[in-house]
């Protein structure tokens, strides 16, 4: 027997966690089995504005596909007249995106101060090497 299809009343609506640019990510709880959810929310309006359907359509087939553990399940889609929902894991963390980017500027703030670091320390070495050509060459020979 296949399962009834998702509706939007098998949820509670705990908080919203992202926003993007046609919907909203809530965080939502099942009446069902009491898991945490998130779902992403897309206004079908929005989405036909900004000319995204075919995104939307393509964005809905590779996460249906997809199985892997280091990618976020979804459990399901469904709609209601103006809005379209996916039903995905809640990973506490927050969206990869927001993290890669976070490690991206952590990385830029290093290699920035590697850079620095690297700098001054090879005007250390060209100050020596200097000092020290001019004190071997200021030395007479024997």
């Amino acid at each position: 027997m296949k399962p009834r299809p998702f509706q939007f009343s098998d949820f509670t609506l705990n908080r919203t966690i992202g926003t993007g640019s046609c919907g909203r990510v809530h965080l939502v709880q099942s009446v069902y089995n009491s898991r945490f959810y998130a779902l992403k929310v897309l206004k079908k309006k929005q989405i036909v504005q900004s000319n995204q359907v075919e995104h939307v359509n393509e964005e809905k087939r590779i996460l249906e596909q997809i199985r892997h553990p280091f990618l976020v399940k979804t459990w399901g889609t469904f709609q209601d007249p103006s809005n379209l929902y996916i039903v995905m894991d809640y990973v506490v963390g927050g969206e990869l995106f927001s993290v890669l980017r976070r490690m991206q500027v952590r990385k830029k703030r290093a290699t920035e101060g590697n850079l620095i670091a690297y700098k001054k320390n090879e005007e250390n070495w060209t100050d020596s090497l200097y000092f020290r050509n001019k004190l071997f060459s200021a030395s007479p020979i024997q």
